[in-house]
């Protein structure tokens, strides 16, 4: 089950239906991650594993209200450990928004204007 928290962080942003949840977990291969502290769930990741080209896509970050860039950096560092891939993408995290400026804080650059943002491991 999901945090109750879980895409109230952008509800002001536009839909899409490449952030709506059933879009998210429909591969087989994707998988979810969560962190934990002070006895609560602040950060989650949906994530892939690594393609043929060594790219591990973050296909979805979640934040709690009191989620911090910690939170987020031990959910990235669990997902590059588990894919084995060269490279950490992340897509369609809205510009401005609390993720997205975690993630630029943790060394990630756009790839493409408005598309996605990666990182070299």
């Amino acid at each position: 089950m999901l945090p109750d928290w879980f895409g109230q962080e952008d509800a002001r942003e536009v839909p899409t239906w490449e952030r709506q949840l059933w879009s998210l977990v429909v591969a087989s291969d994707t998988r979810i991650l969560v962190s934990l502290r002070d006895s609560g769930e602040r950060a989650l990741v949906i994530c892939r594993p690594a393609d043929a080209f060594g790219r591990t896509w973050l296909v979805r970050i979640g934040l709690a209200a009191d989620g911090q860039p910690t939170d987020v950096a031990a959910l990235l560092r669990a997902a590059a450990a588990d894919s084995g891939g060269t490279y950490l993408l992340a897509g369609d995290e809205p510009e401005g928004s609390a993720t997205h400026r975690i993630l630029e804080g943790l060394g990630f650059r756009e790839v493409a204007r408005g598309l996605a943002m990666m990182r070299e491991l």
